[in-house]
């Protein structure tokens, strides 16, 4: 496994949102995540126009 790569419950790599936030990051943007509570996440994106 290389930097970066993580291994979730379901079997598949979490590069996914690490790709994300780096392209968001990079935008000057920001993410943000947080537990729902009825299961799952909510993921928000701020993109400066």
């Amino acid at each position: 496994m290389r930097w970066g790569q993580v291994l979730s419950k379901e079997g598949g790599r979490g590069i996914g949102l690490w790709q994300v936030k780096r392209m968001v990051v990079n935008l000057g943007s920001d993410i943000t995540a947080a537990n729902v509570e009825a299961g799952g996440a909510r993921f928000v994106v701020r993109l400066l126009l």
